[in-house]
């Protein structure tokens, strides 16, 4: 934009809490009832380094899926 010569505006949100949702497929809700239940489970993080990776690990950290 700097190129065309228009300004660049941002906008940030910032919130006591991360607005991520961990959602469970159907077919393993009767399975996974907390987040230790997902310990050894294949969990799916939009990319390497995201805010949602960044949440699996600390999901990790507190007993949950495997990092990795």
């Amino acid at each position: 934009m700097q190129v065309k010569g228009r300004d660049i505006v941002a906008v940030v949100e910032l919130g006591r809490y991360p607005g991520i949702t961990l959602a469970v497929k159907k077919d393993r809700m009767d399975k996974i009832k907390s987040i230790a239940d997902l310990k050894g489970a294949k969990i799916g993080v939009t990319a390497p380094g995201s805010s949602t990776n960044m949440i699996a690990l600390v999901l990790d950290d507190q007993g949950g899926p495997e990092a990795g």
